[in-house]
């Protein structure tokens, strides 16, 4: 092996070398920044119940864009609540509640913000991680939930 042929050599090993760093260095890179989108979209992923004077609190942070949501369960599966502070009701978005298996009952009409959309009621009996921890009960309660069409 001649002198420019193991020059050559470390050349090649040194690019090699580079690009695996590179490659490293992305892969550690997505791990830490998709952990961090996601606490910033949900900060609350997981709630800590205080007791003070005889009542229970759940403190929510907002997230990124001033809106407070969790991490909790509905029928066993997973989903993301978003807490509207002036909602008069519940309600759950149509492709979330087919993939819980809710029924459509009644049809409504509702006024949302961006005007009138057609919904259906429907009866949600749920444990809820959020409400659990709220109510300091582990069994299932009843709620009435409005469920928005797709449409």
């Amino acid at each position: 092996m001649s002198r420019q042929d193991g020059l050559e050599e470390q050349k090649r090993m040194g690019l090699t070398m580079q690009a695996l760093a590179w490659v490293v260095f992305i892969v550690i890179g997505v791990f830490f920044f998709t952990g961090l989108l996601e606490r910033q979209y949900n900060p609350n992923q997981t709630l800590e119940t205080r007791h003070e004077a005889g009542m229970r609190e759940v403190v929510l942070q907002r997230n990124k864009f001033g809106h407070y949501v969790t991490s909790g369960e509905i029928n066993g599966l997973p989903v993301t609540f978003m807490l509207d502070t002036g909602a008069t009701g519940v309600a759950v978005p149509g492709k979330v509640a087919q993939r819980l298996k809710l029924k459509r009952g009644r049809a409504l009409q509702t006024r949302t913000a961006n005007g009138v959309a057609t919904s259906y009621s429907t009866n949600l009996s749920a444990w809820a991680t959020l409400n659990s921890r709220m109510s300091g009960r582990g069994s299932p309660r009843d709620y009435r939930v409005t469920r928005y069409s797709s449409a």
